[in-house]
């Protein structure tokens, strides 16, 4: 018997239903064309799939050491460290974060498109608090 503990997430962001409701509407207009175009029953059904899988996805992920971002379905997962945020700010429809690894400076963006509002600012005033704590030097 193993004495591993599971870690549980403190909080987590979740993509905006009401941002990807578009892929839904325009998914079920397109059924209608299937009787006239046999094709637009195949992208009516896929965009009507993407908005449920894509509706789903948990983009940010809060622990008590590390925080995951996941900004799409087919793309991977990043493990960001609270002791590796240098800095975080919003930029257009980005948060840019600042990260020490392996002692060099990189930087990696969080696009903000699918996330709600509420959301888009507990995601910053976390990093932005990482980065307070850790006083980086820059």
């Amino acid at each position: 018997m193993t004495t591993e503990t599971i870690d549980k997430p403190t909080g987590i962001i979740k993509v905006d239903k009401g941002k990807l409701q578009i892929q839904l509407y325009v998914g079920i207009l397109i059924l209608p064309l299937a009787f006239f175009i046999p094709m637009a029953a195949f992208y009516g059904v896929l965009l009507i799939t993407m908005y449920f899988v894509n509706s789903n996805i948990e983009v940010v992920r809060f622990y008590s050491k590390y925080s995951e971002v996941k900004q799409g379905l087919i793309r991977s997962r990043w493990l960001i460290a609270n002791s590796a945020v240098v800095s975080a700010k919003k930029l257009d429809e980005h948060i840019v974060l600042t990260l020490m690894e392996d002692e060099k400076l990189k930087t990696r963006k969080i696009t903000l498109k699918p996330i709600s509002e509420d959301g888009q600012k507990s995601i910053l005033k976390y990093y932005q608090a990482q980065a307070k704590k850790n006083k980086y030097p820059i």
